[in-house]
Parts: structure tokens; C-alpha cells; sequence
């Protein structure tokens, strides 16, 4: 029990009703990854081929070129890095990386809904 007058730390003290009302038609569109403007998915699969041949990895490049693009985008650059190199570019990046870097690319690559799923069955 907390003492009179305090709050509980988790929630913010707002005047009035508990929770701010905030009506929905104000938020808009909420999503902020949009397609990019000039993309080029043959471009970008060179550029992860580049990233990740020969000795080490360019980290920086991966991370420049996929978070920069849409799930939309990514799911094209899987595509074009396949017909371009014959190779799967999820098992490129699995060998190139690791750890919680690797999860995080990974997960940016997949498909949004079994990213979800993966979560979810991580639950339980």
C-alpha cells in the first residue's frame, strides 16, 4: 500500500479521468515505414552480396540497406537475391551473423505475420 498523496510509479498522475481519451480519428496513419522512393531490388541484393563476401562482414551496409526499406521491399530483395546469385539470402545472413544482431535482421526479413506467430509460440 502506498502512502496518501503517492502515486503509483507506473502510472502518470493525469488530471482528470484515468487515462487520456484521445479519439481515434486523430491518430491518422500510424505507420512509419513506407516504401522507398527509387528502390532498386536488384541493387540492394548487390549491395548484401558486397556485404557479405570475402573475409569478414560489412555490418553497416546490411543494416543501411534493409532498415531503409519496407517489409514489401525486403520480401523483393530476398527474390532478386535468389535469381541474381542462385543463394537463399536468409541462410547468407544466418552464416554471416550472430547473436541478437542476427535475430534482429532476421527478423526484419521475414514475413511480418511469422514474425508474429514466432513471438507468440515463444509465449507459452
Amino acid at each position: 500500500m502506498l502512502p496518501p498523496g503517492q502515486q503509483q510509479p507506473s502510472y502518470p498522475a493525469y488530471s482528470g479521468s484515468v487515462t487520456p481519451a484521445v479519439p481515434p480519428a486523430k491518430f491518422g496513419n500510424c505507420g512509419t515505414i513506407t516504401d522507398t522512393p527509387g528502390f532498386d531490388p536488384v541493387r540492394d541484393a548487390k549491395v548484401l552480396r558486397k556485404a557479405m563476401k570475402g573475409f569478414g562482414t560489412d555490418e553497416d551496409a546490411i543494416i543501411e540497406c534493409l532498415t531503409r526499406r519496407s517489409n514489401k521491399q525486403r520480401q523483393q530483395i530476398l527474390l532478386s537475391f535468389k535469381t541474381a546469385y542462385g543463394k537463399d539470402l536468409i541462410k547468407n545472413l544466418k552464416s554471416e551473423l550472430s547473436g541478437n544482431f542476427e535475430k534482429t535482421i532476421l527478423a526484419l526479413i521475414k514475413l511480418i505475420y511469422l514474425v508474429n506467430l514466432e513471438w507468440l509460440s515463444n509465449l507459452g
